[in-house]
């Protein structure tokens, strides 16, 4: 995958091992923009660095995920957010679905690959954004 530093990635999860595992795994597929926090407060707090995607957990030392998610949205719609949920959490997933989450992954196996797979929707969608802007500018 080609280097995509313009993507300002945060990542909010109160277990600190998982945050510095997904920014390893982020930064070998070539986002070096990326921000850690272990509450959903700091994330709040520096939402004025215009993040381009969120991935956060669902459970939070300060609050839930979605409670998370509802105030980024009320922030900035455009952000990406992108909820860790447990499996047996599924009833979350569909919640948040209502509150603009842009996808979710499941705790477990492959979390890794489902992450790196949202972040290339994410650059494929934000590209043709990109040149649809282009277009209706002129």
């Amino acid at each position: 995958m080609k280097t995509t530093t313009d993507i300002k990635i945060f990542l909010v999860n109160s277990n600190l091992f998982y945050l510095n595992i997904y920014e390893q795994s982020f930064k070998k597929l070539g986002y070096n923009n990326v921000t850690i926090f272990l509450n959903g407060t700091d994330c709040i707090n520096e939402l004025v660095q215009k993040p381009d995607i969120i991935f956060m957990d669902d459970t939070l030392i300060d609050m839930s995920g979605s409670e998370l998610l509802k105030q980024v949205k009320s922030l900035n719609p455009n952000i990406y957010v992108v909820l860790g949920i447990d499996p047996v959490e599924i009833k979350t997933a569909v919640n948040t679905l209502n509150y603009g989450v842009f996808d979710y992954i499941i705790k477990g196996e492959d979390e890794m690959a489902k992450a790196e797979g949202i972040l290339l929707r994410i650059s494929k969608l934000r590209d043709i954004i990109k040149r649809k802007s282009l277009i209706f500018s002129f």
